[in-house]
């Protein structure tokens, strides 16, 4: 059995590799409007959601109280131009409980520049049943 593991590892790491970020990662995908079109598991676990709530409905980065919040000024700014943004958002869940996420956003453009969805990798770095402060957050940044 574990020669197949490495087997597969040489012959097609693409598939090993997107079968560890899928399983690992909280992933969503929105269209160029906001709108949810892809939630794997772990991010509806995140969330307290599932797929058919997250489905369709427009995703907290896109609502327009966000592109006013001066934190968000720089995601923005990033996304539009078609560039990838990383930094540490704060959530909740459909049940109002607080969480940290270092987020990545991937803005996915078509032949002629225009972007068409957006890519969202999130990785929880709160702590389990506890919220974080953003200085709590910072502190366990400088220990890694």
């Amino acid at each position: 059995m574990q020669a197949n593991k490495h087997y597969m590892w040489r012959i097609n790491p693409e598939i090993a590799i997107l079968k560890f970020i899928k399983g690992n990662v909280a992933i969503s995908v929105s269209d160029k409007f906001g709108k949810t079109v892809y939630a794997n598991d772990r991010f509806c676990r995140i969330t307290g959601c599932n797929e058919n709530e997250l489905l369709g409905a427009v995703n907290c980065l896109f609502n327009q109280d966000n592109h006013k919040d001066p934190c968000c000024e720089n995601l923005w700014e990033t996304i539009e131009r078609g560039q990838v943004w990383k930094g540490t958002l704060k959530n909740k869940t459909k049940t109002g409980d607080s969480f940290w996420l270092e987020t990545t956003i991937v803005p996915l453009v078509d032949v002629e520049g225009n972007i068409e969805s957006f890519v969202t990798m999130y990785l929880n770095v709160s702590k389990p049943n506890q919220d974080i402060t953003k200085e709590e957050l910072n502190n366990m940044r400088k220990q890694y």
